[in-house]
């Protein structure tokens, strides 16, 4: 399996509302990322379970966790987990 991973910039209103976001033209990178159904996101060690993209609104919901580890205009980087397809890790570039 091959590693996927996408750098993501993180502006002001994403990590005020705690909402990853993304245009229209990026969306086959993160349907490769994120699977279908419900998955766990790792920040730090921190999981936050039971996420869902919104693919309507091209956006993963996080919460104040996104406001307590990254910083407005951060880059971050989202990997699949190797073993575990349903776990998606978020840190820093």
């Amino acid at each position: 399996m091959t590693k996927i991973e996408i750098t993501h910039k993180l502006y002001g209103t994403q990590v005020k509302y705690g909402y990853i976001w993304w245009r229209a033209e990026r969306d086959d990178e993160f349907r490769k990322l994120f699977p279908k159904n419900e998955f766990t996101v790792e920040i730090h060690g921190k999981k936050i379970e039971k996420r869902k993209v919104d693919w309507k609104k091209r956006r993963l919901m996080l919460g104040a966790v996104l406001k307590q580890f990254f910083k407005k205009d951060e880059i971050i980087v989202l990997s699949k987990d190797k073993k575990n397809p349903k776990i998606i890790r978020i840190r820093k570039k």
